[in-house]
């Protein structure tokens, strides 16, 4: 997963300036939607994200800190950071390193005959070169993302898209 990515897409899909996800039952429905009436065996999801300094910013480093920790709750669930920098001007993070880590790990995995089918969830059309070479491997690779979200260079390499809708990802949001 993508964090960043999905998390900017479904905000828009959703129509709401923040989301509070239920990740335990948002992975198992992207899973199932992406499997359909596929055997599979699933071992775990991966969300890649950011940390920021706690030297720089450590209201922020606590708060994602404890944010990530309910991740990690989730058994079937494994986080990997990089790092977050600050903008001064706008107080804005910027995620680090990210993407080449999502798409060193889909690769080196693939590489590693560690599963037969990869589903990313991001709209990124930079993935579509990882893409590309993981398939050299024999493997599959499921793109997932919010309705509305359209990456020609991933529809080009992916060899399924699976969308998710509006009303399939609200029982999975819990904003109170």
């Amino acid at each position: 997963i993508d964090s960043s990515n999905f998390y900017f897409h479904s905000k828009h899909l959703m129509k709401c300036d923040s989301l509070k996800y239920n990740w335990a039952g948002l992975v198992q429905m992207i899973l199932k939607k992406c499997m359909e009436n596929e055997r599979c065996e699933f071992e775990r999801a991966y969300y890649y994200t950011g940390m920021p300094d706690p030297r720089i910013d450590n209201t922020s480093y606590q708060k994602q800190k404890k944010f990530l920790n309910a991740i990690r709750s989730v058994h079937f669930v494994k986080v990997k950071t990089g790092y977050l920098l600050k903008n001064n001007k706008t107080g804005d993070h910027l995620e680090k390193g990210i993407d080449v880590m999502l798409a060193s790990d889909l690769l080196m995995d693939a590489a590693e005959d560690d599963y037969d089918t990869a589903i990313l969830v991001s709209g990124d059309g930079d993935f579509k070169y990882c893409i590309d070479k993981v398939k050299q491997f024999g493997k599959e690779v499921i793109v997932c993302v919010p309705v509305g979200v359209t990456c020609e260079a991933l529809k080009q390499s992916a060899d399924k898209i699976v969308y998710v809708s509006r009303e399939e990802l609200s029982p999975y949001i819990n904003n109170n």
